[in-house]
């Protein structure tokens, strides 16, 4: 206790110990400054999400746009860490006012649920693992959503939604369900489907991609660009069930090569749909 006193008395009387004092202290400060950049979101993003949307790691952005009713997301660079691809917009819902994300429908991927101040309900946008966003389900609430999250609150492990509503002084609670299977005459259409990941990835020029069906039937295999538009078709015939293995050169259909960058691949078989991303770099 004396030794503490003399250290503190010390430092007041000596100009030269105080100084080492302020510079050891200025050392471990944490810096707080921030460089300046725009990202353009839609018309009028009212919020935003961040997350990893797509599973590499990297941090995302989803928005809702006010104006356009829409949802805008705009994935990590993976060849410049912090800078961000072009946006991509989906459907979202009438006025979204708030957006979050969470596995809803706890298959691993992330999902968007943004809620609506328009039309008193929130909307589930399916994520599909790659960063990318089909079907919409829209469910009603008791108010206008002017907040939204999703937990489980009642530990029965499901996933369930909890919403400020605007217009009163109460909270919207929608519980999760698991769907009633009313008959079973066929294995669930996911059981025997699988899409993997392409191999190597990145990779130049060439990736081999497999997939699993679990019957024979007509199969679409696609490549599309970072913007969503379609690059290549690899496979659209019908195939025997198993594994099937398909290679892609880096070449659109037109037979010309693509630049480096990041692409998506679908395949579809009859309802089983799922997308993977891969990444080209030359």
């Amino acid at each position: 206790m004396f030794a503490r006193k003399g250290l503190f008395s010390s430092i007041g009387r000596t100009g030269a110990v105080a100084t080492v004092v302020a510079v050891a202290l200025t050392a471990v400060q944490p810096s707080m400054a921030f460089a300046g950049s725009a990202l353009t979101m839609g018309s009028q993003p009212g919020s935003v999400v961040v997350a990893d949307l797509n599973q590499d790691g990297k941090p995302d952005l989803a928005a809702a746009d006010l104006v356009g009713s829409s949802v805008i997301v705009r994935l990590n660079n993976p060849a410049s860490p912090g800078t961000f691809l072009a946006a991509v917009t989906y459907t979202g819902i009438n006025v979204p006012t708030d957006i979050a994300a969470a596995d809803v429908d706890q298959d691993g991927d992330l999902d968007l649920l943004v809620g609506s101040s328009g039309q008193n309900a929130f909307a589930v946008l399916k994520g599909n693992g790659d960063g990318t966003f089909t079907g919409r389900t829209v469910y009603g609430m008791n108010g206008p959503v002017t907040g939204i999250t999703a937990i489980d609150l009642n530990h029965d492990g499901l996933l369930d939604v909890v919403a400020a509503l605007g217009s009163s002084n109460v909270l919207g609670v929608r519980l999760g369900q698991r769907s009633t299977v009313t008959a079973v005459e066929t294995p669930p259409v996911n059981a025997a489907y699988a899409l993997a990941q392409n191999r190597p990835n990145p990779f130049n020029p060439t990736t081999k991609i497999q997939f699993t069906i679990g019957r024979a039937e007509p199969v679409r295999l696609q490549v599309f660009d970072a913007s969503g538009r379609l690059v290549a078709t690899l496979m659209h015939r019908t195939v025997p069930a198993g594994l099937h293995e398909v290679s892609w050169t880096g070449r659109n259909d037109q037979g010309l090569p693509v630049a480096s960058g990041v692409y998506f691949y679908r395949l579809e078989a009859g309802e089983f749909s799922k997308s993977k991303r891969m990444v080209l770099l030359k």
